[in-house]
């Protein structure tokens, strides 16, 4: 249903939030309610294994002198480490 925005006084839905013309905030008409958008935080999992994928390039840069060949897995695991939480925290929250 449509309802005269109280500010510019174009037609809007009457679950808008916001005006989309002027951007004003609407009010909740009494006996309504309105449920709050929460905004969600990357989980602590994704980005522990972003740290941990980071650490180990980190070791990886510094193993690659003495032992090449350590260095080299250390450095792809901790990239692939790394780019998997990445990926996970933006697929579960955008």
């Amino acid at each position: 249903m449509l309802k005269p925005c109280p500010e510019c006084k174009r037609e809007i839905s009457d679950k808008a939030p916001v005006c989309p013309h002027c951007g004003v905030p609407i009010t909740a008409q009494p006996g309504t309610q309105t449920n709050p958008v929460t905004t969600q935080q990357t989980a602590q999992l994704w980005k522990g294994m972003q740290l941990i994928g980071c650490t180990s390039c980190i070791i990886a840069i510094l193993l690659c002198i003495p032992f090449p060949t350590f260095g080299i897995i250390a450095g792809f695991l901790g990239f692939f480490l790394f780019a998997y939480g990445r990926m996970k925290a933006w697929w579960h929250h955008g």
